[in-house]
């Protein structure tokens, strides 16, 4: 690896430092996320100003020191949700990038192109379709889950081996049960057919086709209920930007 490295990534972190500078977090295209020290970004006259907001989408070169990255260079591509006044959409957005703060390693190369895909599409979505916001969250909670290794088997039932059209998602499983043999104490998540339809449809999608379908408002909640909980529990951990998300 090369003292001075380029990438192509989203910003999905920024904190000050000091006046005038930030450190950031940016995903990549093919290296994870890295965390790098941007000197005087925090000016507006800074040639990195406008690069290093969160949400904003663009090139970057990072020269590798020996304990930290430095963004020496950045152009921006584009940015998100900058102009929007909705709450709702920028909480989501904060939380979908602090979920990849914590699940994406640091320059891991598995599977970035596509999370970063993942992202942008969910950034998109928010800020020029008309989608259901629920629709847009338990589908980038489940489809990210899958890319970092969390799969749920959801094609037939984990105890008899069934294929089922309804059934009962068990989180801490990761896997679906079928009504005869969802019994006992497990936890679990009830998944109407239009509801199971829906997942097995995230998690085997081309990409540009995630946010492709419709379903009823209570076959929504199923759904993102199923979803929310399959993060919270696999990973063991809950999120400030989830917290106020659903305090809107």
């Amino acid at each position: 690896m090369t003292a001075q490295e380029k990438h192509r990534g989203l910003v999905i972190r920024e904190s000050d430092v000091g006046e005038a500078d930030r450190i950031v977090t940016v995903l990549t295209d093919n290296s994870g996320v890295i965390r790098a020290f941007a000197r005087g970004s925090k000016k507006i006259k800074s040639r990195l100003f406008s690069t290093t907001r969160i949400f904003t989408y663009g090139d970057f070169v990072f020269y590798r020191g020996r304990d930290k990255y430095i963004i020496t260079e950045g152009r921006r591509i584009t940015g998100f949700l900058s102009k929007t006044t909705d709450i709702v959409h920028i909480a989501l957005a904060q939380y979908m990038c602090e979920l990849c703060c914590f699940a994406v390693p640091q320059e891991h190369a598995e599977s970035g192109d596509e999370i970063l895909r993942l992202v942008l599409n969910a950034m998109y979505a928010l800020e020029n379709t008309d989608k259901p916001v629920k629709l847009i969250k338990a589908s980038f909670e489940l489809r990210m889950m899958a890319l970092i290794g969390y799969r749920p088997e959801v094609s037939f039932c984990g105890e008899c081996g069934v294929e089922t059209a309804a059934a009962v998602f068990i989180p801490a499983e990761g896997r679906i049960l079928c009504a005869e043999c969802a019994v006992g104490p497990a936890a679990g998540v009830k998944l109407g057919p239009a509801a199971l339809a829906a997942v097995r449809h995230v998690l085997s999608c081309d990409m540009k086709q995630l946010f492709a379908y419709i379903v009823s408002e209570e076959s929504l909640n199923e759904m993102a209920s199923a979803a929310e909980a399959y993060v919270t529990v696999q990973l063991e951990r809950g999120f400030k930007t989830l917290d106020f998300f659903h305090s809107l």
